[in-house]
């Protein structure tokens, strides 16, 4: 319970450090909208932060390799 509680504090955070973004109601729009959002959550601060939580975390709980 307490890991899941975890990864619903990650999921409220990164809607957070996106939710001031707005699709473009414009279809022709959308393309390049969407490949600057691409770039910018790349930089993203929150993001990245939230990534690196999540790595250290998972580490725990090694998968076995595939054959």
């Amino acid at each position: 319970e307490k890991d899941m509680a975890r990864g619903g504090v990650w999921i409220a955070r990164a809607l957070r450090a996106v939710a001031s973004y707005r699709l473009p109601t414009e279809t022709k729009e959308r393309g390049k909208y969407i490949e600057q959002f691409k770039k910018d959550i790349r930089k993203n601060k929150e993001l990245l932060s939230i990534r690196e939580e999540i790595r250290r975390f998972t580490k725990k709980f090694p998968l076995p390799h595939e054959k």
